[in-house]
């Protein structure tokens, strides 16, 4: 194998690839990436076999070949190594030499018989969807995604569908958030609104989502998609990504949403966020937690804090709105700032009921996103 190809083009390959090597450690051959160089392209290959990742760029080849290479040591050198220099990757026997104008590396390369076959999905995708809205909707819900692998159903995002349209959801049972993706008059829109309702959802593993959204920031403008035998598979520009989905039987969300609330508070956003801060900062050396204190008769929200070793922080916000009765909620801070920083407008609106039932926050919008929080029952 003899290749040559621009750092520009290959280093964000290998970026995308290197991550998921990075999450497995039990099989020697999975710390490679499997390179092959063909009829001016070069492919490049990762799995933990959970995920698979395949990046395709057009390179000049003078020699066609096959040879599963490193990724974290080739990963550095060309990280560290000069933008402006046109890289060479030249097959020597058991080894390849990367040279990068005055660099120059030798590495051991692996038998690439011995790399697992990545699934690939060899017809035209069927779903399509734009980037930079999938790529907004994923921030709003990946930080939400449980990490007890003991409801193994929660440890991923569930695609489901309704007469509203297409919506992403994630709850780790302490807080929900869910994302509905703008309407589209499109017939890739429609059919993956149809089989998704006929299926109740599916589940989309985080560490796929992640990647996902990792490649989207740096690709293309759309998001081809298909799903076939329990997998999904994506493409964006020149990245394909497989991964399995989650068996298993998502909790009915929608019973768990109030219908109905005692009071509806809305605040500015900003000065919300500013607040909570400083209550988790003074939080952490006390109980971890923050006290929500309305006031019916002054018109206020008190956002406070305790600790016995180091005394009180309050925050006194004046309410447009005042509940119809007194209220007191006890919230653990992040859960609270991660819900508030997921949202883009100006406002934040609470929907309050009794101190034990969950609070939700929506925005400027509140067809498109929401967010539950579970108070601290005392």
């Amino acid at each position: 194998m003899q290749l040559s190809c621009t750092h520009e083009n290959l280093a964000p390959a290998l970026t995308y690839l290197e991550w998921v090597v990075g999450r497995q450690n039990h099989l020697p051959i999975l710390s490679n990436i499997l390179f092959e160089a063909e009829a001016g392209r070069l492919r490049l290959s990762a799995t933990n076999l959970e995920i698979g990742v395949i990046v395709t760029l057009g390179v000049k080849v003078e020699q066609e070949g096959k040879v599963a290479l490193p990724a974290k040591l080739l990963t550095q050198f060309i990280q560290s190594s000069s933008t402006q220099e046109v890289l060479t990757l030249t097959q020597a026997g058991n080894q390849v030499v990367v040279e990068n104008g005055q660099d120059e590396i030798r590495i051991n390369s692996v038998e690439s018989k011995d790399f697992p076959l990545i699934p690939e999905y060899t017809q035209t995708y069927p779903l399509e969807l734009p980037a930079r809205v999938l790529s907004e909707a994923l921030k709003k819900v990946l930080f939400a995604v449980s990490t007890n692998e003991s409801r193994i159903e929660l440890t991923g995002v569930l695609l489901t569908a309704s007469a509203r349209g297409i919506h992403l959801v994630a709850t780790d049972s302490f807080r929900l958030s869910e994302v509905t993706l703008p309407q589209a008059d499109s017939e890739s829109y429609k059919t993956l609104q149809d089989f998704l309702q006929t299926k109740n959802g599916i589940i989309l593993p985080v560490e796929t989502l992640q990647e996902l959204s990792r490649v989207i920031e740096h690709e293309a403008v759309s998001v081809h998609m298909a799903l076939e035998d329990n997998q999904v598979f994506f493409e964006i520009g020149g990245v394909r990504i497989v991964s399995r989905v989650i068996q298993g039987k998502y909790p009915d969300y929608q019973q768990i949403l109030p219908k109905e609330f005692q009071s509806t508070i809305t605040l500015p956003r900003g000065e919300l966020i500013r607040s909570l801060k400083m209550a988790a900062s003074f939080a952490q050396y006390g109980s971890g937690e923050v006290q929500f204190v309305f006031s019916a008769e002054k018109s206020t929200l008190e956002i406070v804090t305790t600790s016995s070793g180091v005394g009180e922080q309050r925050t006194t916000l004046t309410l447009t709105q005042p509940p119809s009765e007194d209220k007191t909620f006890i919230f653990q801070p992040r859960h609270l700032l991660e819900g508030m920083n997921a949202f883009s407008g100006e406002t934040i609106i609470l929907h309050l009921n009794t101190k034990d039932m969950p609070v939700l926050l929506t925005g400027d919008n509140p067809e498109s996103q929401i967010y539950l929080v579970m108070p601290i029952r005392k």
